[in-house]
């Protein structure tokens, strides 16, 4: 006599083996893929550098970029009204508004406590108004350089934490692994 299916005991016993091997292999898919996060994290970031800088030229006009350190949002906003470093432009119809953007790192993905050291003449930046926690790490002046060479890393839960280092006269940027060690 043959068959022509299976029981639902045999379903049943195919799909609880899935489901176990899923589960013991999550948590390396998991590490696999946080490095592929922070890399996707830090190409952002350094999209956003470059996006600041260009419009610091274009509006000449300075603009900071502030994040809230141990999460994943960050602002790039103009330093101040708009008039310091360049000329005003409210009478201008054809201006541009200011670049302002507010946004977060990929899911999982955050800004660490642990910045690296911050080279330059080590001079404080004005504190961002608004008291919501935000800490500004560079200012991108009208003449395309920054105030200070930077350096910051990205962590996400198990895996190891990538440095991103901004040399403030040329506007270079380099990336590194760094130890997982705190």
């Amino acid at each position: 006599m043959s068959r022509r299916g299976f029981t639902i005991l045999e379903l049943t016993l195919v799909i609880a083996v899935m489901i176990v091997l899923a589960a013991l292999g999550w948590p390396q898919i998991e590490v696999m893929y946080s490095g592929a996060r922070l890399t996707a994290g830090a190409d952002h970031v350094r999209g956003q550098w470059a996006e600041a800088r260009a419009r610091a030229i274009e509006d000449q006009r300075s603009y900071r970029f502030a994040v809230i350190p141990g999460t994943g949002q960050y602002r790039i906003a103009p330093l101040d009204d708009g008039t310091a470093g360049g000329t005003d432009q409210a009478g201008d119809p054809n201006a541009q508004p200011p670049l302002t953007i507010e946004d977060t790192l990929p899911t999982g993905v955050q800004f660490s406590e642990r910045r690296g050291s911050q080279g330059g003449a080590g001079q404080d930046h004005p504190s961002d108004d608004s008291g919501d926690g935000y800490t500004t790490l560079v200012v991108f002046r009208a003449d395309g350089t920054a105030d200070r060479d930077v350096e910051i890393a990205f962590e996400t839960e198990g895996g190891r934490p990538l440095q991103l280092r901004l040399r403030g006269l040329t506007g270079a940027v380099t990336s590194q692994w760094l130890d997982a060690e705190k």
